[in-house]
């Protein structure tokens, strides 16, 4: 594990229990003659029957980072630098070095991924019950035990398995078809599930219902999640740790419950301030400015722009690097500062 890494040895679990470790992640696009750096030294762990959610604004490189995990980039993308391995049945894999052919196998076996949009997971021609027949088709699971599993899984997220098994998506409604879409990645009881924006687009209390029936899987199958969100309720909700990403880079990484209550970067603060509290007469305040253009990164810290706390050093110089404090990194100086001496990268 690196050093920048979630470390949640801590808590008791054993080290065996890691089932997915990215390790200083670099993805770049090509756009024409111009190289785009969207991920960069990214690192984080997550163990089995926890949540590491990723938070930060659209743009901020969270999806490319999964899409980099699942072997799914687009191909003007490559990954010059890192390492992602995924506990494959007890043994750690390399997702980067494995040829196409055991990296499909890899994926839905072992790491599956609920899209954004529910709508966009399924063929509007086919039936949900050959979705999950196809899937099943496509990893030599018998249909008999495929049915049955799905079956299974579809009762378990509060569904009529018989009903949605013979209905068209545009016949169930959105918060459905994001619980179909989150049993039929359980159909193989891979160890990692990747949710990109689990409630986007759906009304409080189905999101409230999407959420619940997540957490209810956790508790009964040891699932993994790495989830993708710019709602911190959602993070709040799910999350065991917090990675906060700014400009393709984490800026702040640490147990859910102590970066929400006292977060230290100038940006997940202000992402805090950001959102309305039913707890709080104070008023939401927006961070001021816009996230910068990948393809044109200010120099130093990319958030200096947006800071109030900005010095000149923040100003020049590299971007600054992750920084632990007992057993939460940041990545500014500023603040490395007022909290005194960290334990180092």
């Amino acid at each position: 594990m690196t050093a920048d890494a979630i470390d949640t040895t801590a808590l008791g679990d054993p080290p065996t229990s890691v089932v997915l470790e990215v390790e200083r992640l670099t993805v770049r696009y090509q756009e024409g003659d111009r190289t785009v750096e969207a991920v960069t030294d990214l690192s984080l762990s997550l163990r089995r029957g926890r949540t590491v959610v990723l938070i930060g604004e659209s743009g901020c490189g969270k999806t490319t980072a999964a899409l980099a995990i699942l072997g799914m980039l687009p191909q003007t993308a490559t990954i010059p630098s890192g390492r992602i391995r995924i506990d494959a049945g007890g043994r750690s894999v390399d997702m980067l070095s494995v040829p196409d052919a055991e990296l499909r196998s890899l994926r839905w076996n072992h790491v599956a991924y609920v899209p954004q949009s529910s709508i966009s997971a399924f063929n509007p021609i086919q039936r949900i019950g050959q979705h999950f027949r196809q899937t099943a088709d496509a990893h030599r699971m018998a249909r008999g035990a495929a049915e049955a599993r799905a079956s299974e899984l579809l009762a378990a997220v509060h569904l009529d398995p018989h009903r949605v098994w013979h209905s068209y998506p545009h016949e169930l409604s959105g918060g459905t078809r994001q619980r179909v879409a989150i049993a039929l990645a359980m159909l193989l009881d891979p160890a990692v599930i990747i949710l990109d924006e689990p409630t986007t687009a759906l009304d409080v209390l189905t999101q409230d219902a999407v959420l619940r029936t997540l957490l209810e899987l956790q508790e009964s199958t040891g699932v993994s999640y790495l989830a993708i969100t710019h709602d911190l309720a959602v993070a709040a909700a799910l999350a065991d740790d917090l990675v906060t990403m700014y400009a393709g880079r984490a800026v702040e990484v640490g147990q859910a419950a102590d970066v929400l209550a006292e977060p230290l970067h100038p940006y997940t603060r202000g992402l805090l301030r950001s959102m309305p509290s039913v707890d709080s007469h104070a008023a939401a305040e927006p961070i001021g400015g816009y996230p910068p253009s990948m393809a044109n990164l200010p120099p130093g810290c990319a958030f200096h722009p947006r800071c109030a706390l900005a010095e000149q050093s923040c100003r020049s110089g590299p971007s600054p690097d992750l920084v632990r404090f007992a057993g939460r990194s940041v990545a500014c100086p500023i603040v490395a500062t007022a909290q005194g001496p960290g334990e180092g990268r």
